[in-house]
């Protein structure tokens, strides 16, 4: 059995109005199976004029538990600031590893993902 799992964008908001780091990905849903891995992948952009310094992000999941496992790239792919203007191209951002035995019945699961940080 087949489990869909999109996982929407969060928006960072830079102290400026008027920036803020768009996040757009390359397949916002993917359909996965218990035992298999979702991975994510995007492009950054910073919509303002201003540099923004990203420093972590955030994840939240529908789905309970231990039936899943979170590993985000963000250290590794996510670099420390866009410029105004910038984008990063299309990066690795997380990947989503639904347990092989998982208790929660196929189902379209939903979660944020988001990014943290400053001008």
């Amino acid at each position: 059995m087949k489990v869909l799992c999109p996982v929407l964008a969060g928006v960072l908001l830079a102290a400026n109005a008027n920036a803020g780091v768009i996040i757009s990905f390359d397949e916002p849903t993917l359909a996965v199976g218990s035992g298999q891995t979702a991975s994510f992948s995007g492009v950054l952009t910073n919509n303002g004029l201003d540099p923004v310094y990203l420093n972590g992000n955030n994840f939240t999941f529908s789905v309970k538990g231990d039936n899943y496992t979170f590993k985000h790239l963000f250290f590794a792919n996510v670099p420390v600031s866009l410029s105004g203007g910038e984008s990063t191209g299309s990066i690795a951002l997380f990947d989503v590893r639904l347990s092989t035995f998982l208790s929660q019945s196929p189902d379209m699961y939903s979660g944020t993902w988001s990014l943290l940080g400053r001008a």
